[in-house]
């Protein structure tokens, strides 16, 4: 994992969870530094070959007991995306366009 105080990147792997692919991310505390919440939800972008977590939207933010937050992606479009077991390299970033944002880019690792 490389962290920077720009950027965050790590490998994770997709999981599976009822039939559905998963990408779950969290409990993290450092979410909040990117831009996601509780109050401000998330989305999920696609483009250039890769899934974008988006801060801010109408999905939900799951705070865990620990007061880090959870980003829970499990269903046919995670699966569609990714098969279980994919090697992701995972970004975070805050978009240059809009401060405010923060994004984690999915891409799969093809070395």
């Amino acid at each position: 994992m490389t962290t920077s105080h720009k950027t965050r990147t790590s490998t994770i792997t997709v999981g599976s969870n009822r039939g559905n692919s998963r990408i779950w991310i969290g409990p993290a505390k450092w979410l909040a530094k990117f831009g996601f919440s509780d109050a401000s939800g998330w989305d999920i972008r696609t483009e250039d070959n890769a899934v974008y977590f988006v801060a801010g939207g109408p999905r939900t933010v799951t705070v865990a007991k620990s007061g880090g937050l959870i980003l829970d992606w499990n269903c046919g479009a995670t699966t569609d995306a990714f098969a279980p077991g994919t090697k992701l390299e995972c970004t975070a970033f805050i978009d240059s366009h809009k401060a405010s944002n923060g994004l984690i880019r999915f891409a799969e690792v093809t070395s």
